[in-house]
């Protein structure tokens, strides 16, 4: 499998900031062999916070969407 985009979105992208991954420079993933991403949670109001992380792979049934939430206080 092949990652050729990442990116933040959905409702509230802006809060879920500094996408750091190392998915898409992997080249091609073997079975067994992994790739990361991470985010901040920065929120810029209160309450619940929502956006997704959004995978485009060789993989079938992609874009794979990965769910991120969080509460701003």
């Amino acid at each position: 499998m092949s990652v050729s985009g990442a990116a933040v979105e959905g409702t509230n992208p802006g809060d879920f900031s500094g996408l750091s991954e190392t998915c898409t420079g992997a080249g091609t993933l073997a079975p067994g062999q992994s790739c990361t991403a991470q985010v901040a949670f920065r929120p810029t109001a209160t309450g619940i916070r929502s956006a997704t992380l959004t995978l485009t792979d060789t993989a079938p049934r992609s874009p794979h969407r990965i769910g991120l939430a969080g509460t701003g206080t």
